[in-house]
């Protein structure tokens, strides 16, 4: 390694391939443990419920807002409408 170089700047291009360390593994081995995903989904599932509530929750405040607004638009039209007479 050069003198100007660091450690952190090298490239490790040590890439062979080990058959015997795949050859010996499990096929579960290979892949995350199943408690990782019923965790991962219970919390996805929580969340989505959480998001679902607060889509009704808009949903429902954006009704009574509009039906707010029609009334005060309503409101307003006939007091401009008495105003012009």
């Amino acid at each position: 390694m050069p003198a100007n170089r660091s450690p952190l700047h090298t490239i490790h291009t040590d890439t062979t391939f080990q058959p015997s360390l795949v050859a010996d593994a499990k096929p579960a081995d290979q892949f995350p443990n199943s408690r990782y995903f019923q965790v991962h989904f219970q919390h996805l599932h929580e969340s989505n419920q959480q998001l679902q509530n607060q889509m009704r929750h808009l949903e429902h405040c954006l009704a009574h807002l509009n039906f707010n607004l029609e009334h005060l638009t309503i409101l307003l039209s006939g007091t401009n409408d008495s105003q012009m007479q």
